[in-house]
C-alpha cells in the first residue's frame, strides 16, 4: 500500500479540504477511486498535487498530524471522517 496525498486548488474544495487529503491505496489510480468515492465533494475539483508515497513526518505538525486517521489500511486518513 502507497500513501498518498492530495492537494487542491485553491477555493475550489470545502474548507476541510484547504490542507489536503491523504489516501492509503494500491496504485495513483485506486488512490484517485478511494478518494472520488470516500470524498465526493472532490469530484470535478481540480487537483493541483498529488505526493506518492508521502511520508507521515513531513504532513502539517499543528493540525494533520494530530487528526490522522489509520492510514495503514486502503481508505482516506485524512481529514477524518471520511473512512
Amino acid at each position: 500500500m502507497i500513501l498518498y496525498w492530495f492537494e487542491f486548488q485553491p477555493n475550489s474544495v470545502p474548507q476541510c479540504l484547504d490542507l489536503g487529503c491523504g489516501i492509503t491505496a494500491r496504485s495513483q489510480d485506486d488512490a484517485l477511486r478511494v478518494l472520488h468515492e470516500r470524498v465526493p465533494e472532490t469530484r470535478g475539483v481540480a487537483i493541483r498535487r498529488i505526493v506518492a508515497g508521502v511520508k507521515i513526518d513531513d504532513l502539517d505538525p499543528g493540525h494533520v498530524l494530530p487528526n490522522l486517521g489509520n492510514y495503514a489500511v486502503r481508505g482516506c486518513w485524512f481529514p477524518l471522517g471520511y473512512d
